[in-house]
């Protein structure tokens, strides 16, 4: 197991259930993901719909995603 950026222990997620894994992205990444979105949006529902938007946008390239980096690939799509 890695220590993740806030001190959660994270565990490898490939060949987990796609589930689990989403789940386990927004609970380890999701508040930091927010404040990215906020950070970079005009107003609150702007950032939510960055939010929702970049999880869409993983969900779609799930099988392509590496799950050691993908905190920060969801950083930058997000901000993007």
């Amino acid at each position: 197991m890695a220590a993740g950026r806030f001190g959660r222990r994270l565990t490898t997620t490939l060949g987990t259930d796609p589930e689990d894994r989403i789940a386990a992205l927004v609970d380890a990444h999701g508040a930091a993901l927010l404040r990215v979105a906020r950070h970079h949006s005009l107003c609150v529902d702007d950032a939510n719909d960055a939010y929702q938007r970049a999880l869409e946008i993983y969900l779609r390239r799930l099988d392509t995603v590496d799950p050691a980096t993908e905190g920060a690939w969801m950083k930058v799509v997000t901000h993007r």
